[in-house]
């Protein structure tokens, strides 16, 4: 295994517990580009954290769930300028024969 350097503060443990997944596969994609891969023991779900701030890490650690949740929303959205899609809104989700 080739080691890394320069690692986020607490990558290390969170990619650790990432790897005791029962299931699935969680890919972690760093700011410089870098990417590391947790594979579960069993076939399941996958996915693909792009992590753009490496505090991501401390407020995991830290602050768990919650932590994840905030760090989630205080990342920067750039509308693409050349896209014609629109926000979607609760009644994209939601039938109109629902009550709300």
């Amino acid at each position: 295994m080739r080691e890394q350097t320069d690692l986020p503060l607490y990558f290390a443990s969170v990619f650790g517990r990432a790897r005791e997944m029962e299931a699935g596969q969680l890919t972690f994609v760093l700011p410089d580009g870098r990417r590391f891969r947790a594979n579960g023991a069993r076939h399941g779900p996958t996915a693909e954290l792009h992590v753009h701030d490496s505090d991501l890490f401390v407020r995991l650690i830290r602050e768990g769930d919650l932590g994840f949740s905030e760090a989630y929303l205080r990342i920067p959205t750039k509308p693409a300028m050349h896209s014609k899609m629109k926000p979607a809104t609760c009644s994209d989700f939601i039938p109109a024969a629902v009550p709300i």
